[in-house]
């Protein structure tokens, strides 16, 4: 009861200085971040249902670094507690050299600064997404259950253009 009254407080305060609509969504990002660090599938899951929404959300760049940011985070912390896995193999080897390639095409072109953000937005985006799935997927469970929200996440956008 004394732990939910603060979480209260803390809300009500911070409905003082931000629009009160988006209060609960900070309560439900707190709740998936904590299930992300309790299982990096989570993760995975969670990036995949929200990729079909990009279009909807103001900063869609910076919703998605999040995501991928907070699993890997979770799930490099698995791997040094030895829960999981660290998987090499050629086809990461060659995605890494890609990357790699991305990386200092952006850092040496005309475009400055914009461009280097955005060849380091596209190698993170690559490298998280890519090696996150690679050793998270890697049981039939798992995949059906990428399939089966992946599912879901195109049925609510359908509902959402039909209702449009």
């Amino acid at each position: 009861m004394f732990i939910s009254s603060i979480i209260a407080m803390a809300l009500g305060a911070l409905s003082y200085f931000i629009d009160p609509m988006v209060v609960p969504l900070t309560f439900i990002c707190l709740v998936a971040v904590l299930a992300i660090f309790s299982t990096p599938e989570t993760g995975v899951l969670i990036t995949l249902a929200l990729t079909p929404f990009m279009q909807y959300m103001s900063y869609p760049k910076a919703v998605m670094l999040i995501a991928i940011s907070v699993t890997a985070i979770s799930y490099f912390c698995k791997v040094l507690q030895r829960r999981r896995t660290l998987s090499l193999s050629p086809e990461i080897s060659m995605v890494l050299l890609f990357c790699g390639f991305v990386f200092v095409a952006g850092a040496f072109s005309i475009g400055g600064t914009r461009t280097f953000f955005d060849s380091l937005y596209t190698v993170v985006i690559i490298l998280g997404g890519f090696l996150l799935t690679y050793n998270l997927i890697n049981t039939q469970k798992m995949l059906s259950a990428c399939l089966k929200t992946l599912t879901v996440s195109f049925l609510f956008l359908c509902m959402m253009g039909i209702w449009e």
